[in-house]
């Protein structure tokens, strides 16, 4: 099984990489490991923890930034930080988590994360600094891609860029470079996971966001999702973007941005739940 077990009922899922294929979902014991290729980096925030990264020859974006300045996205951590550090029962859900600069970030805060990520080398890198921050009480890492079917997809690359890794759903080459991966739905977790507190997301899956919320939505029926942030970019003033607008919509999920044309809004947008207001105009 190549390092895979199946997830037994009485296992624990704190601390593990959970996979899912063809609705069984297992334990990755072995992709920890860790090994020659992972650059160890420090983020250089609050909390400070341990992270592992790319050498700069394979990734010289995200990766190289870490290794420079300790920082990513710096502004989105901040606010999604923030939200997080108000509240220590808010989950933190990370959707395209890449190395973990996001998780890592909110589990050393304090809040449970799970982290989802669909590149094997990603992941491997995660859990490595998850264990090394000996945050396993606090964080779980799924790794399979998000869609709106249970099915095989295929990785694109780009060349020293690893953060721009994205899904394919144009079926599954023969060829030894491509990386194929099952794809689940947002509402497989449900059957593993019980989200008793509220729930803080952030989405960055390259372009794939819409399709995500597509097989997303008894997880929204089910759980209190109070905020998502979302790379937004790829959507502007396309019918994705009124899909994704609307569909947040249904569960008081409004940008924000009182401009409803998205074709103007920035490339990263935070979709955060209405507070219902009484007859006198207070919350």
């Amino acid at each position: 099984m190549n390092g895979k077990r199946r997830l037994l009922d009485d296992d624990g899922i704190s601390g593990k990489v959970l996979t899912c294929e063809n609705g069984i979902w297992y334990v990755e014991d072995d992709i920890c490991q860790r090994r020659e290729d992972f650059v160890r980096a420090q983020l250089n925030w609050e909390e400070s923890p341990a992270i592992f990264v790319y050498p700069t020859s394979i990734d010289k974006w995200v990766s190289g930034r870490i290794i420079r300045e300790g920082k990513w996205e710096e502004q989105h951590i901040q606010r999604i930080h923030k939200i997080l550090k108000s509240d220590p029962s808010l989950i933190f859900l990370d959707i395209g988590a890449n190395v973990g600069a996001f998780s890592l970030t909110m589990a050393e805060l304090g809040n449970r994360v799970i982290a989802i990520d669909a590149l094997g080398d990603n992941v491997a890198r995660l859990c490595a600094s998850m264990k090394i921050n000996q945050l396993q009480n606090r964080m779980s890492i799924i790794h399979n891609a998000l869609s709106f079917k249970q099915e095989k997809v295929s990785l694109g690359k780009f060349h020293l860029n690893v953060g721009g890794t994205f899904v394919k759903r144009m079926g599954v080459s023969a060829n030894d470079d491509v990386i194929v991966i099952d794809a689940i739905l947002l509402d497989d977790l449900l059957d593993i996971y019980e989200f008793e507190g509220h729930v803080i997301i952030k989405m960055d899956v390259e372009s794939f966001e819409a399709n995500v919320l597509k097989g997303a939505s008894e997880f929204f029926h089910r759980v209190r999702v109070d905020c998502v942030l979302m790379e937004f970019m790829a959507h502007k003033g396309k019918e994705s973007g009124d899909f994704i607008v609307e569909f947040l919509k249904q569960f008081g999920l409004e940008s924000e941005f009182t401009n409803s044309n998205h074709s103007s809004w920035p490339m990263d947008v935070m979709f955060t739940r209405r507070v219902k207001k009484n007859k006198q105009g207070s919350p």
